[in-house]
């Protein structure tokens, strides 16, 4: 054992095929091509895995949205379809922890294989994968009491035209659906919606994304599904910018950095162009282009080794901020991670930073009202 934590056994294996001018079969991938390196024939074989059912899927028919196993009850089931749906007792058996712990094992190692499962979030106590179209939540200690497994599938795929839809209704959604919000209880088909939405432009000639996390809308093909770029749904958007898509959809909006990125003006600006029929440019900002819903943050101020860091409170990250120095305008910035604005130390204006601001004091950060611009927002749409 010790040899082979070492990798040893693997070099005198191949030691051995040399020195007899042998084949060497393996099933160890990293192991063939090191012979390969070494002028060994090799013959690998793919590991062929025995595929059982998972266990998991015992718990499903055709009338169920989702199954609900957790240690020490009776498995649960939500059966119907959105909207319309009983929450029944599946069996009486009382769930233990050793047999949850080998449904999450089987799901992990088919995911590890399967080209159809992604490992969507992974945390200490929580995992999510989605496997097929099934979705899979997966917590323990410290992150709940006890050990839980949700899984959710999705039992109706509808197109648009089989909702009832007012002939109104159906003319926005097809000559000028931007700004689309649904919302509604769990359950009660959003995300079967959003997907029939999807579908319905990719089907009429547009390029469709969407921004999940976890990815489990029910899509075309020709439905890209963009998740969280490194973490944050803010480097996403900026992929987003650069593929342009005709349309997006954002599923599940849950936190105040979701909605920021959605009413970024960054993802609207083509649609103000186009609707206005004129051209947006960037100009030089002044003192005088401050107004009463500019609000003046508190903030520390302290530098690294290649930053000016100007640091505020992480509520307003993902926002823009303007920086002045005795009322004169240095600079407009995004509020990155951990509420920190970061100027480059080499950068002019750092230097001009640094040259104007005799202390922290003559400093000023002002952020404008968000929900302010929101409304600015919606009204310039409308017309």
């Amino acid at each position: 054992l010790s040899l082979a934590k070492r990798g040893r056994i693997d070099a005198i294996i191949q030691d051995v095929a040399k020195q007899n001018d042998a084949v060497l079969y393996t099933s160890d991938y990293a192991q063939s091509l090191v012979a390969d390196a070494e002028g060994i024939e090799v013959k690998y074989q793919k590991p062929e895995q025995e595929e059982k059912e998972l266990e998991f899927l015992r718990f499903f028919d055709a009338q169920t949205m989702s199954v609900h196993l957790k240690e020490g009850v009776s498995p649960l089931a939500k059966k119907g379809k959105p909207g319309a749906f009983e929450l029944t007792k599946l069996e009486e058996k009382i769930l233990t922890r050793d047999y949850l712990h080998s449904i999450a094992t089987q799901i992990l190692e088919r995911s590890k294989i399967s080209d159809s499962s992604n490992i969507e979030i992974s945390k200490a106590g929580a995992l999510v994968i989605q496997y097929e179209d099934y979705r899979i939540a997966i917590t323990q200690p410290p992150f709940s009491e006890g050990y839980e497994i949700t899984i959710v599938h999705p039992i109706v795929k509808l197109e648009l035209n089989e909702y009832t839809v007012s002939e109104k209704l159906m003319s926005r959604f097809s000559e000028r659906a931007e700004g689309i919000l649904i919302s509604g209880p769990p359950g009660s088909g959003k995300s079967t919606l959003a997907s029939s939405l999807a579908n319905f432009y990719h089907s009429g000639g547009k390029i469709v994304k969407t921004f999940e996390s976890p990815r489990d809308l029910q899509v075309d093909a020709g439905v890209t599904q963009y998740t969280r770029l490194d973490g944050s749904f803010e480097n996403s958007a900026d992929i987003l910018l650069l593929v342009r898509p005709d349309y997006t959809i954002f599923d599940e909006i849950r936190r105040r950095e979701d909605f920021r990125i959605f009413s970024d003006l960054r993802l609207a600006i083509n649609d103000l162009e186009k609707r206005l029929k004129v051209h947006i440019d960037v100009v030089e900002k002044g003192p005088s282009d401050e107004t009463a819903t500019n609000y003046e943050l508190p903030f520390t101020f302290s530098e690294s080794k290649t930053a000016v860091i100007l640091s505020v409170s992480r509520e307003y990250t993902g926002m823009h901020a303007d920086v002045y120095v005795d009322d004169k305008y240095i600079t407009s910035s995004r509020i990155g991670r951990k509420g920190q604005i970061k100027i480059p130390r080499r950068s002019d204006t750092a230097k001009k930073l640094m040259k104007l601001a005799g202390s922290q004091n003559d400093i000023q950060i002002f952020v404008k009202d968000f929900w302010s611009y929101l409304k600015f927002l919606d009204l310039i749409l409308e017309k």
